[in-house]
């Protein structure tokens, strides 16, 4: 019984305390966000098993367990707002999961289920994993094409790709039309605002030995627009995300479709008193400045070129 209350309370603490920032990869964030499941599954055994949870039919059960979770789960997304984090409506869903693998298990083990109902809720824990595993299969499945179609970085012919990317006032869509290459491109609807913009994260950040970055923009919009390219390194960080320290260009979009090619020598030169580190490329990113009317955008064919 200590090694499940050891369990609950590491767990509970790794909510608050540590773990990723907006800067670690996808992978360390699906896999850290997976910790909501067994720590509600637990809790959900522990409560069931109160003398006051014993007595109740399953329906009953199953409701209590589903509105407490939501008020805990609900409680927990709150209170992480205090210490700097996100409230995050998918914890909750994970929650959720968790305990209901949890009251599944709980149930399945009771002396007096029969054998075809504890066989069912077996059957039934294992799918809510196999649910609750989703998020990390997609990650991984991607990571593994985003690596086998380098030095493309996007061209969202595969149907994960969003994943990879972070917005700021922004939705993102797979689209089929207007394409420049392939089958299919990434529609952008930046919302009006200060600096929405769409960030590629989760890329092979090795850029060393290639000479320029293209990629396609298309834009609906009558007449020209003005969007800013930024790229960084790792180190970048270190500087406390200072203007001078990354690499920053305005990009003159016009109607239609236009493609954009940036020498890796710039990329380079850019940060003020040294060179960026072309081996640890960290982030992508477009966006515009003080946006006044909703705008919509394609981005395709983003890739390293040896050219």
């Amino acid at each position: 019984m200590k090694g499940w209350l050891w369990a609950v309370g590491v767990l509970g603490v790794l909510l608050f305390v540590g773990g990723p920032d907006g800067h670690d990869k996808r992978i360390y964030q699906t896999f850290w966000d997976l910790g909501h499941v067994p720590l509600f599954a637990i809790l959900t055994v522990a409560v069931c098993r109160l003398p006051v949870c014993a007595r109740l039919s399953v329906p009953v059960l199953a409701v209590v367990c589903t509105l407490l979770v939501l008020a805990g789960g609900f409680a927990i997304e709150w209170a992480q707002l205090l210490v700097g984090r996100s409230f995050e409506y998918a914890d909750v869903l994970s929650d959720l999961l968790g305990s209901y693998i949890g009251l599944s298990l709980y149930l399945a083990l009771k002396p007096v289920m029969r054998p075809a109902g504890r066989a069912v809720l077996v059957i039934l824990a294992m799918l809510l994993v196999l649910v609750s595993l989703k998020p990390m299969a997609v990650v991984l499945a991607d990571e593994y094409v985003m690596r086998e179609e380098f030095p493309v970085l996007a061209d969202f012919e595969t149907p994960f790709e969003l994943t990879r990317w972070d917005t700021n006032l922004a939705q993102l869509h797979v689209s089929r039309e207007p394409v420049r290459y392939g089958e299919k491109s990434l529609r952008v609807d930046f919302m009006a605002g200060e600096y929405p913009d769409i960030t590629l994260r989760d890329f092979p950040g090795d850029w060393s030995g290639f000479k320029s970055v293209r990629f396609s923009v298309y834009s609906t919009l009558a007449s020209p627009a003005e969007m800013v390219l930024k790229i960084y390194d790792r180190q970048h960080a270190s500087s406390g995300y200072e203007y001078a320290d990354r690499f920053n260009r305005e990009l003159r979009i016009d109607p239609g479709w236009n493609d954009i090619e940036v020498r890796m020598d710039d990329v380079s030169d850019a940060p003020e008193g040294r060179n960026m580190d072309l081996e640890n490329i960290t982030s992508f990113s477009l966006f515009m400045e003080r946006l006044e009317q909703p705008a919509v955008f394609y981005v395709d064919a983003l890739r390293l070129s040896s050219k």
